[in-house]
């Protein structure tokens, strides 16, 4: 279990069980990994100014085209 402190906004990542965080007081993200310890796997300090109160996760995967001769 990850107990998070100073939590503003959170969302959760099901396709790679991350879940992403914000502070209350500052810009900063953070992301967890939804089967580790409660330690962030990144902290994102410098793209916003603000406080940010609305997330959601949008994981793109690129998948390499088939080739068939």
């Amino acid at each position: 279990m990850c107990a998070l402190s100073l939590s503003f906004a959170c969302c959760w990542g099901a396709l790679l069980m991350t879940l992403i965080s914000s502070e209350q007081n500052s810009g900063t993200i953070r992301l967890y990994d939804g089967r580790g310890d409660g330690k962030p796997l990144e902290t994102v300090e410098k793209l916003h100014r603000f406080p940010v109160h609305l997330m959601t996760v949008r994981f793109l995967l690129v998948v390499a085209p088939r080739i068939v001769f």
